[in-house]
């Protein structure tokens, strides 16, 4: 739940690493996006890792709406550093 709360400062805190094609092909998603920003929880380190679906609804003229779609912590970094 914390992880929830967080998820707007994370994402504002979060670097691109990395944009793929979507594999399921979908029509209406653009591309999918993968961010990575440091995390605290409980005192220790963690880098969280999320994905952003980058969508558009031609129907409504929009085009490049972001998603959240996932996110994992991954394994603890060292004391502090990130």
């Amino acid at each position: 739940m914390h992880s929830i709360v967080a998820l707007p400062n994370l994402l504002q805190a979060a670097t691109l690493v990395g944009t793929e094609d979507d594999e399921k092909k979908r029509d209406y998603v653009k591309a999918m996006e993968f961010y990575q920003a440091p995390v605290e929880v409980r005192g220790r380190h963690y880098m969280a890792e999320m994905v952003v679906t980058v969508a558009k609804d031609e129907s409504r003229g929009l085009d490049d709406i972001r998603v959240f779609y996932n996110q994992k912590l991954k394994g603890r970094t060292s004391s502090g550093a990130v």
